[in-house]
């Protein structure tokens, strides 16, 4: 809704908002579909296999993906701070899912101990 309302502060002239092809149709349609059915599906079920941390961790990833796409596909310019910004992104990813890992292999041994000790 925040990125609707800007859109209407930013873009006044009415004829751009008008659908006037198939392919833009079609991409709407596209983006709708998959950009929130399919991510929806794909975040409840990491929450429901994984844990809430996992789909909140690679919501940052979007933007390290969006920054090379661009790049690569649109031609844009990559700065050295986007650079330093996705490398900050991966590497306090690695160091989440290195910690979450670990938390995962303590309460693993721990269960197993308690098991046979009874």
């Amino acid at each position: 809704m925040q990125s609707f309302i800007l859109a209407l502060i930013i873009e006044t002239n009415s004829n751009a908002w008008i659908i006037k092809s198939v392919f833009q149709l079609l991409s709407c349609l596209f983006v709708g579909i998959f950009g929130s059915g399919v991510t929806f599906y794909l975040v409840s079920w990491v929450v429901a296999s994984r844990g809430p941390v996992f789909s909140a961790m690679f919501a940052p990833l979007s933007l390290v993906i969006t920054t090379i796409l661009g790049a690569l596909l649109l031609q844009e310019n990559v700065y050295v701070g986007s650079l330093v910004g996705a490398a900050a992104v991966v590497c306090g990813l690695y160091m989440v899912l290195w910690g979450i890992a670990e938390d995962y292999e303590t309460k693993a041994k721990e269960r197993l101990i308690t098991n046979i000790k009874t």
